[in-house]
Formats: C-alpha cells, structure tokens, sequence
C-alpha cells in the first residue's frame, strides 16, 4: 500500500516539473518575441504605446528658481528612449528570473520523481562504464 501512494506522489511530482518547465519554456520564448518586438517597433507593443504617451515631448523634468530667475528643464528625445530601455531591460530581467526558478523548479521535480541522486556526484547506473569494462 505504501509503495502505490509512494508511486502516486512521485507521478504527480513528475506530471507538475514537467508543466512547470513547459510554462517556463513557452514563458521564455514569450518574452524573447516581446523583446524583439519592442526593439524593431515599440509603438506596435501596447505597453511602449503606453510608456511612450506618458513621455511627451518636451515634457517638464525640472522646474524651479535660482536667484530668482526661474529655469526649467525638459527632458530630450535622446534621454527619454535611453530611460525607456533601462526600465525595459530591469523588467525583462525580473521576468527571466521568475521564469528561470519555474524551469529550475520543474527540473528539480523532474529528477526527484525519477529517483534520481541529489547532488551526490554519482553516476547512475545506467552510466557507469566501469560496470561495461568488466
């Protein structure tokens, strides 16, 4: 009786890595199209349209009095795309880390339910080859 739930628990941890690595995968390649996508055009992906309404041109970034003479500062064509691939690139790698612990998990799964040694630097068996020399 134990050995049949020992087998059920180690199916349902195979069945469950394998989805997440599966979601992690299509996850990934997910965000790799997206990134493409925003390089060739960001005014095509929804959320550069929406970053880059926020950003108006010549909007007001500093504003204030010096000796009192009032200066304003606006923010440039230039710095306004290199502001907008900063956070692009801190949220893609937020992104690939989330999706890098699902794939880590899944195959950590994977190789528990296949029984499978933990780190202990052992081959398995079926590839030992000095069990093939003898």
């Amino acid at each position: 009786m134990e050995q049949r739930s020992d087998d059920i628990i180690r199916k349902f941890v195979l069945i469950f890595g394998l989805v997440l690595v599966v979601f992690g995968g299509v996850i990934l390649f997910y965000i790799g199209y997206l990134v493409l996508q925003v390089i060739n055009d960001p005014e095509g992906v929804r959320v550069g349209q929406y970053i880059l309404e926020q950003f108006k041109t010549g909007d007001l970034a500093f504003y204030g009095n010096l000796e009192e003479k009032r200066f304003t500062l606006h923010l440039a064509e230039p710095l306004k795309a290199a502001l907008f691939l900063f956070i692009g690139v801190i949220i893609v790698w937020v992104l690939a880390r989330i999706v890098q612990s699902l794939i880590s998990g899944g195959i950590k799964m994977l190789s528990f339910a296949m029984g499978r040694p933990k780190g202990t630097g052992e081959t398995p068996r079926s590839y030992n080859l000095s069990d093939l020399e003898s």
